[in-house]
Parts: C-alpha cells; sequence; structure tokens
C-alpha cells in the first residue's frame, strides 16, 4: 500500500452511494494532488437470456452508459472531469472492476456499500463484498447515510498480530493529510487466533513510529468483532474504520453470508479495507 493516493477508481451504478462515493474520492484527489477516475460497467447478460438484438448492440449500450455517466460526473463535481478518466466496460462487474484498477494504475477504490442504481441493474453492494477477493488495491466502502465525510477520527481494528504495526502505520500515513485522531481498538473474545504482540507493544512501536498523530488504545470485550466495532464507532462519533484483510476474525464475520452482510449494507460508517 503507497503512502500517497495520486489515481483513485469510484465505481458508478448511479445510486446514491455513487454520489457519495465520488465526492469523498473527489476530496482524497484534491489533498494528494490526484485523478480521480469513474467506471461503469454494464453487466454482461447470462447466454440463456441473450436475444439477437442484445448481441447486436453491446456498443450502443455502452455508448448510453457513457453518456449517462458524462452527465452524471458533470452534474457532481465542479472541476473538469476529462474523458480518459471515464471508463465503461461491458462484461463480468467484479472482474471488469479489477481489471480497470489493475489498467490505470489504481491505488484506492471508493465505493458506496450498498446500490439502487435505476438505469443500469444495481450492483454495488455485492461487488464491493466480492472484490475483496480480489488481489486489488485498498477499497473505501462508503455507505450511503454517509454524507460529508471529513475523516477527523478513525478506528484501527487490530487483531494483534505480528504485521499490525507495521499495517497501523501505513494506513496512518495514508490518512495523514485529514489529520485524523486514531483509536487502535482490540475486541476481546471475538478473535479465535493467536496473538503475536501485547497491545502495550502495539503502543510503544507507534508512539515511536508515528509520534505527530494522536492516537489511543482501547481493549475491549465483545462477542462479535463486527458488532462491537460498529458500536465503538457510533459511541465515539468514529468518521472511518480501518480494518485489515489477514484479521479473519472480523472478515468473516462482517461478509458472512447473511447477519454480517446485512450489518455492512446497514453501517453509517466508511470502512477501508487493505
Amino acid at each position: 500500500m503507497k503512502d500517497d493516493i495520486k489515481n483513485i477508481l469510484v465505481p458508478i451504478d448511479f445510486s446514491s452511494d455513487s454520489v457519495n462515493a465520488l465526492y469523498l474520492a473527489d476530496r482524497i484527489a484534491r489533498l494528494h494532488d490526484g485523478t480521480v477516475f469513474l467506471v461503469t460497467v454494464v453487466p454482461a447478460t447470462s447466454p440463456e437470456k441473450i436475444t439477437d438484438q442484445d448481441a447486436a448492440t453491446p456498443s450502443r449500450l455502452q455508448d448510453e452508459a457513457g453518456a449517462q455517466l458524462r452527465s452524471f460526473v458533470k452534474s457532481l463535481l465542479t472541476r473538469d472531469v476529462f474523458d480518459h478518466q471515464l471508463l465503461v466496460t461491458h462484461g463480468p462487474i467484479v472482474s471488469s472492476i479489477a481489471r480497470t484498477a489493475q489498467e490505470n494504475a489504481i491505488d484506492l477504490i471508493v465505493m458506496g456499500s450498498r446500490g439502487k442504481g435505476k438505469i443500469l441493474s444495481s450492483w454495488i453492494g455485492s461487488t464491493a463484498i466480492q472484490l475483496l477477493d480480489q488481489k486489488t488495491c485498498p477499497i473505501l466502502l462508503v455507505p450511503e447515510k454517509a454524507r460529508d465525510v471529513r475523516i477527523q477520527k478513525a478506528l484501527c481494528a487490530t487483531g494483534l498480530q505480528e504485521s499490525d504495526p507495521y499495517r497501523i502505520w501505513k494506513a496512518a500515513n495514508l490518512l495523514k493529510k485529514f489529520a485524523p485522531a486514531i483509536s487502535c481498538v482490540h475486541v476481546q473474545g471475538a478473535h479465535n487466533g493467536t496473538f503475536h504482540i501485547s497491545l502495550q507493544e502495539l503502543q510503544a512501536f507507534l508512539k515511536v513510529t508515528i509520534p505527530t498523530i494522536p492516537l489511543k488504545f482501547f481493549e475491549i470485550v465483545g462477542i462479535t468483532a463486527w458488532d462491537t466495532l460498529n458500536d465503538f464507532c457510533l459511541q465515539n462519533q468514529t468518521d472511518l474504520l480501518v480494518i485489515f484483510k489477514p484479521f479473519r476474525g472480523i472478515l468473516k464475520t462482517l461478509f458472512h453470508e447473511s447477519a454480517g452482510r446485512s450489518l455492512v449494507l446497514q453501517s453509517t460508517v466508511p470502512m477501508l479495507i487493505v
């Protein structure tokens, strides 16, 4: 993960989630003097549903999506967005976004956690979850209720793994232009793996490596990691939750097919998944 963000990709399905994601991506790009790319995917039609007309007009569908994308962006952003930043693809949604990110050297994907597109098929919510299985850059999920996100308070969830000090340090550097206060939180009882470091060791490392960033450390008790972290975020008016892929205890809970997915879709706190 880079310390600086130069290329940001925002998948667009023309929902209110897309609007929130685009506004936050634009703010991040301005802070980092970066570029925002937007992609909309015309979903591939399953073979049994393809008609002769569908097969003959993929370019027409892409042209229509491109025109809609251009109008959508123009109505929201005050600065110029050039044609090379507006991308339209056709095919499987997840692989299309992952491929677009790779082809454009994307440093961060910013997307809604739940889509409600009316013109194209709504696909944001499930796509965000499936993208985690791809070898992509960090993903920032922006829920529908997250308006005008300022990232003044961030929470880094730690499973007290050996790589956590380094990853939290990298996340802090990634967020440093927002100058947030950061809380490092470990949930007791929610992670069944082996702890490789103590919270005191984590605190000592970070106090030395990022002395200019306000840090607080908490060890709290909870039955499930996500419920406990979500409650902590709400109680402390947290603007951003940062979690890491190796933290299996959270990811298994967070993206469970039923309960976990429902929780993430209902969350009001943006999540940065690294």
